[in-house]
């Protein structure tokens, strides 16, 4: 199931079923939110997408998750929606794949502290438009697409145990855009063709794109798939996320969790 929201407004638009992989369908002015299908969410005219205050519809999602993976106790995750949700990025975030450290390289919105920003003092970012930019293989060694998360402290939710079980969901998309033409002239002559914008279905684990949890604050990373349950010997308390990107298309995640 997909839920469409509206840009201008934060508004539920309509609630439709989940399109077939590789299906692309006009988007201006909306954004998703997936529903996976085999979570049980009722969404009626009270559900809301902001504030991410327990009742809206990610935080019904992510709990849904939770009953469903019944060896999780926890579970924590990012709309990626305001700026605050940008605060849980890390842009100085570092990767390191032996012999080379890669240091984030991914399109998103401002944080809420202003002063890390000379340009403008306005914070903030649309939705479904955090992107894992395309590599760039012009540079040696290539310089992928790589987001990283801040440090999820889980202790006190752990009471101090720490944990070493999680399982990681994410949602990602492709958009392509065409142009906006009105010309007699040129490649455009006798056109007169608005500009859409295409959200396309796809894998969540497509060519090239990779993920990775670490239990040390970055100091090592380790991959892993999409709702696949992974253990590990000891305990971590520092967790961070990252996906990489080394295709040759832009990938736009539109929300990440982690349950452990």
């Amino acid at each position: 199931m997909r839920v469409v929201g509206e840009l201008a407004r934060n508004n539920v638009l309509q609630v439709e079923k989940t399109p077939e992989i590789g299906e692309s369908t006009p988007f201006n002015g909306k954004y998703p939110l997936a529903i996976p299908p085999f979570m049980n969410v009722d969404i009626d005219e009270n559900d809301y997408i902001l504030p991410t205050d327990g009742g809206d519809i990610y935080s019904k999602m992510y709990a849904n998750m939770l009953a469903h993976f019944v060896m999780y106790d926890n579970v924590m995750f990012n709309p990626l929606m305001t700026d605050s949700d940008m605060d849980d990025l890390d842009p100085t975030g570092t990767f390191f794949d032996d012999p080379d450290t890669f240091e984030s390289r991914a399109q998103f919105g401002r944080g809420t502290d202003v002063s890390l920003y000379t340009a403008s003092p306005l914070t903030g970012v649309a939705h479904a438009s955090v992107a894992l930019l395309p590599s760039n293989k012009t540079t040696t060694p290539q310089r992928d697409g790589l987001l990283i998360t801040n440090t999820m402290d889980i202790t006190t939710l752990t009471s101090g145990a720490g944990a070493r079980e999680f399982m990681v969901y994410w949602k990602i998309y492709q958009f392509e855009t065409t142009v906006d033409a009105r010309s007699g002239l040129g490649v455009y002559a006798n056109q007169n063709t608005p500009s859409l914008r295409k959200i396309i279905e796809i894998d969540p684990e497509p060519s090239g794109f990779q993920a990775y949890i670490s239990l040390d604050d970055g100091a090592s990373w380790h991959p892993i798939g999409h709702l696949e349950p992974v253990a590990f010997c000891s305990a971590g308390f520092e967790v961070r996320l990252a996906f990489r990107n080394s295709s040759d298309v832009k990938y736009y995640i539109e929300t990440y969790g982690i349950m452990f």
